[in-house]
């Protein structure tokens, strides 16, 4: 009985530490939408049309601006997604 006890007890602290992981992670990943590998990237105010592959393959594949205080927008055939460059220091997104 004690046996099952502490089991049950250890299950029910593993799986609450689990969740908070989940549920309070620092570091989330944002999905974009996409049919086609190629991205269109505005980054200052310019706009470059299929500029960057996406690259399943390539991990991590790093996109980098120097522009300061400027945002950066990456469009897709589906979707997009801007940024504050000031902001940013390393965004994890997923192309779906």
């Amino acid at each position: 009985m004690k046996k099952k006890f502490v089991l049950i007890i250890s299950i029910l602290v593993i799986g609450l530490v689990l969740i908070n992981q989940f549920l309070f992670a620092k570091d989330k990943v944002l999905v974009i939408s996409a049919n086609s590998k190629m991205v269109d990237i505005r980054d200052g105010g310019v706009l470059r049309k299929s500029v960057w592959r996406i690259s399943p393959e390539t991990k991590p594949d790093v996109y980098t601006t120097s522009n300061k205080n400027s945002s950066v927008t990456f469009y897709t055939d589906l979707d997009s997604i801007s940024f504050n460059e000031s902001l940013m220091k390393s965004i994890d997104l997923l192309f779906y």
